[in-house]
């Protein structure tokens, strides 16, 4: 009798396996979910932005929502084996209709929902609530690599912010140089970085708070060609600076706040002219300016451009004047 009585449950176990791995598979079939990661590697503290796909192929409308609170995406990351923690409150994501054959796609910023300023090579997948069948749909696994990137440039600089709702949060610096109201003394640190990639190099920007390091910020300011090195400098109203060579004889100028913020209006771009090489100067009245080179302005070249006949729109007479100047005839 006991006997009869295990394999009995065993064989409703065996049911109830095989009916739930058929109503998944059946989930799978009925909502498409991937996901997919543009870069192989990111620097530490920069965004890590996957692009997420959602496609309705049940034949019905449905609403994607998740019971209790919960966001109806989710991700599962990992750092080697070991799960990473998440950083971000629920409630990120709103409820809404996904009608039949639609598809939806977002792009997340897994930095933001995830601790990933480790170093190290990350898993991650995408999940979604599928209601119809109270379950979770999962998508495919996409990796990247988070590492380093080489400090060229630091500088820094004393500023202010909004005084925290919880003095705990106050820094020592903070505190000590306290002088009361809303507004606070603090510090910050521009830092200028190299990151050299496969087959490219780029340079990068990272705003830190020096007392907690803190990452306020971290972006790619552009591709960066080592045949001169950069230059940096740090302006009287404590703005960032940098000049760099983005392609052979080209260079830009960007500008960045003391938010961490490109001021989008001066930066500019330089090309080398008659032998003179754009630089980096310090200016009486205390700003940064560029000497040498020559402004370039990569809109007006365009427009030039559009507005230029093509060889091939010329009058027959201008070709063979043109053919017969390369010949030096």
């Amino acid at each position: 009798m006991h006997s009869s009585t295990n394999g009995l449950f065993s064989l409703l176990a065996g049911v109830a396996i095989l009916i739930g791995l058929s109503l998944t598979t059946t989930s799978h079939a009925q909502l498409q979910v991937r996901i997919n990661a543009p870069q192989g590697e990111y620097v530490a503290h920069e965004r890590v932005p996957v692009g997420v796909s959602v496609t309705n192929r049940s034949g019905r409308d449905i609403v994607l929502a998740a019971p209790e609170g919960q966001d109806w995406l989710e991700f599962r990351v990992f750092r080697g084996a070991r799960a990473v923690r998440r950083v971000a409150a629920a409630g990120a994501f709103e409820s809404t209709i996904l009608k039949s054959g639609q598809t939806i796609t977002k792009t997340v910023d897994l930095a933001s929902f995830y601790s990933m300023g480790a170093y190290g090579f990350y898993t991650f997948q995408a999940s979604v609530y599928f209601s119809p069948a109270r379950n979770w749909i999962t998508s495919n696994r996409e990796s990247a690599r988070v590492v380093g990137a080489r400090e060229l440039w630091t500088e820094t600089f004393g500023t202010q912010r909004e005084r925290p709702a919880d003095e705990e949060d106050l820094s020592r610096f903070e505190s000590l140089n306290d002088p009361g109201g809303n507004r606070i003394m603090t510090l910050r640190t521009h830092k200028m970085m190299k990151y050299l990639g496969n087959d490219k190099s780029f340079l990068y920007y990272q705003l830190e708070d020096p007392n907690t390091q803190t990452i306020h910020t971290c972006y790619r300011l552009g591709e960066l060609i080592d045949i001169r090195p950069p230059r940096f400098g740090i302006d009287s109203e404590n703005n960032a600076h940098a000049l760099f060579m983005i392609r052979p004889q080209l260079y830009a100028k960007i500008q960045i706040d003391t938010k961490g913020n490109v001021i989008e209006s001066l930066s500019k771009f330089y090309k080398e002219h008659n032998n003179s090489i754009p630089v980096l100067r310090a200016a009486p009245n205390g700003g940064i300016v560029v000497t040498g080179g020559k402004e370039y302005d990569p809109e007006k070249v365009q427009e030039i451009r559009r507005t230029t006949h093509r060889l091939s729109d010329l009058p027959q007479g201008l070709i063979d004047l043109k053919n017969s100047a390369a010949l030096g005839e």
